[in-house]
């Protein structure tokens, strides 16, 4: 939950989370670098865009990537998105985090 300060910020935005594991071949650094360059431009052009975060640690080959929109039809599109441009020589989900994301509740 956000402090008072933060007002009403992501209240009613849509995130979406991914998970991946970089391939031990590749450096976390570059690959963080075609994200940035290819990927981020692409879900940045999505309808409902609000902010997008890459997180890794260089000594794990684990990342978190949050997509955030206005809602559920830009969330959905960045997932079809990241699908089509997703490259398996790049980045695998980890075998322990593999499952469906939950429906949203109103």
């Amino acid at each position: 939950m956000a402090s008072p300060a933060a007002g009403a910020g992501l209240v009613g935005q849509y995130a979406v989370i991914r998970l991946r594991q970089v391939k031990a071949d590749l450096s976390v650094e570059e690959v963080m670098g075609t994200i940035r360059d290819d990927f981020v431009p692409l879900i940045q052009a999505i309808p409902g865009f609000v902010s997008y975060i890459g997180i890794a640690n260089p000594a794990s080959p684990r990342t978190a990537f949050v997509s955030v929109y206005a809602d559920k039809v830009g969330a959905d599109e960045s997932n079809r998105v990241a699908t089509d441009w997703s490259s398996p020589c790049l980045l695998t989900p980890p075998a322990d985090q593999v499952r469906p994301a939950p429906e949203r509740r109103p």
